[in-house]
């Protein structure tokens, strides 16, 4: 059995026309499509095609959770790795377009379980649906590194030209139009569930930090508060939120409520 599976392989790479023929695309896409199988997200392949010399192209690859769009990617393209084969391993590397941006990225399907590493230039966070879902609408440059194993993930990422729009979690108001460069570090556990280790954000005279867990679609965070001397509040923001002063230019905001993802619940403060 293993001969005949390693004489498979050797003819796959060895005649690449066979590539054509013998492997067919809706194995590739369920792969892709299965990758993140038993956790909370889905991912839809769309419009899958295959190349000369291990090649593979996309329409679009839809990151979902419960059935609402969190990333896309557009205009995907991606070459196999056939040596992998060898290793009984599928190592794919591609690029595509996210929110104006390029992403790069490999991915190993078989092996141990997914693997993915991607890098994020230059998108703009408001063709990411992700931000939105959780409550971080506005403009905004992005870019960043994301790596995950199985159903573990990590991401880090940094915001720069940020124009954030304020919003409010369960009455409270969130000072977020006060920003305008942020960036952070998120860790996704076997559940799906999303650690906020820290995101931290700075804008003129102030910073704050955000810290937390994403539960499902519960939000259970905390936001730490601290302007300087050189603050303005032209608005009279800090006045709102003066009960929530811990110490002299210190306040702590909890960040609580549902979020149905690709919904809102989350109201913009006016």
């Amino acid at each position: 059995m293993r001969r005949l599976l390693f004489a498979g392989i050797v003819a796959v790479i060895l005649i690449p026309g066979l590539w054509l023929v013998a492997v067919p695309k809706d194995s590739i896409r369920n792969l892709i499509e299965n990758s993140l199988e038993g956790s909370q997200l889905q991912v839809e392949v769309k419009d899958l095609e295959k190349g000369l010399f291990y090649s593979v192209s996309s329409k679009s690859i839809i990151l979902k959770k419960s059935d609402n769009a969190l990333v896309s990617i557009g205009n995907a393209m991606g070459r196999v790795n056939p040596f992998s084969l060898f290793l009984i391993r599928l190592t794919l590397s591609f690029r595509g377009e996210i929110g104006d941006g390029s992403l790069e990225g490999s991915m190993d399907l078989l092996r141990g379980g997914p693997q993915v590493h991607m890098t994020l230039n230059n998108s703009h966070m408001e063709g990411i649906p992700l931000f939105a879902s959780v409550g971080l609408t506005g403009t905004g440059i992005l870019s960043g590194e994301f790596k995950s194993k199985g159903r573990l993930g990590d991401l880090k990422f940094a915001i720069r030209d940020a124009r954030f729009e304020d919003w409010s979690f369960s009455g409270i108001p969130i000072p977020l139009a006060m920003f305008n460069s942020g960036k952070g570090v998120l860790s996704i556990n076997e559940s799906g569930n999303i650690h906020v280790g820290s995101f931290s954000l700075e804008g003129e005279g102030i910073y704050a930090r955000i810290k937390g867990d994403i539960r499902g679609e519960g939000l259970d965070l905390t936001m730490e508060l601290m302007p300087d001397y050189a603050f303005q509040d032209r608005v009279g923001f800090l006045s709102k939120i003066e009960h929530y002063e811990t110490s002299p230019g210190y306040y702590v905001l909890p960040i609580r409520g549902k979020v149905p993802w690709g919904e809102k619940d989350l109201k913009p403060v006016l």
